[in-house]
């Protein structure tokens, strides 16, 4: 059985306040700020603030895009055992592999 994801499930929104908050329904999921104390600097921390935001509430997505991507290489992979053509597809899998284990067991 393939682990799950043990976090808030998605579709994550963003949400702009005096932070920059990553959202599902009415639950806080993240908050991402610059690290100041009095808050935002300027419109460039903004900038990189609202980027880090799109790039956390997209998270859910991205990682369910590499599960169905992991699972067509090792389909690949298996069909062509033996082919050196392929190898790369390997050597991504195993890859892809450890970044999904990364976010699903800590």
């Amino acid at each position: 059985m393939k682990p799950k994801f043990k976090g808030t499930p998605g579709k994550w929104k963003t949400y702009k306040g005096n932070d920059r908050w990553v959202v599902r329904g009415g639950n806080i999921v993240a908050v991402v700020h610059d690290g100041t104390r009095d808050g935002l600097r300027g419109w460039e921390d903004q900038d990189i603030i609202d980027a880090n935001v799109r790039l956390i509430a997209a998270a859910p997505e991205l990682l369910e895009a590499l599960q169905k991507t992991n699972d067509l290489l090792k389909d690949l992979d298996n069909t062509h055992t033996g082919d050196s053509r392929y190898a790369d597809f390997a050597i991504q899998y195993s890859e892809n592999r450890k970044l999904i284990e990364k976010v699903l067991e800590g």
